[in-house]
């Protein structure tokens, strides 16, 4: 297979983690998305994420694990 990394700016508060998704359930979430900004909430690396845009969409994604 492959590997592929991709970092964005973003606005955080609380500890740094190092996380990763799945890039086509990751796209999923952003096709359906018009919002120029988006929040993302994440707890620690093993639990699953959540992305809120507008308008109440909420959106749970699980992480994959990196070695």
């Amino acid at each position: 297979m492959g590997e592929a990394k991709e970092e964005l700016s973003a606005v955080f508060k609380g500890e740094e983690i190092t996380i990763g998704f799945n890039p086509v359930y990751f796209l999923d979430v952003l096709k359906n998305l018009s919002d120029e900004n988006i929040s993302i909430s994440l707890t620690s690396p093993d639990k699953p994420g959540l992305i809120r845009g507008r308008e109440g969409y909420l959106y749970v994604i699980m992480p994959m694990q990196l070695n």
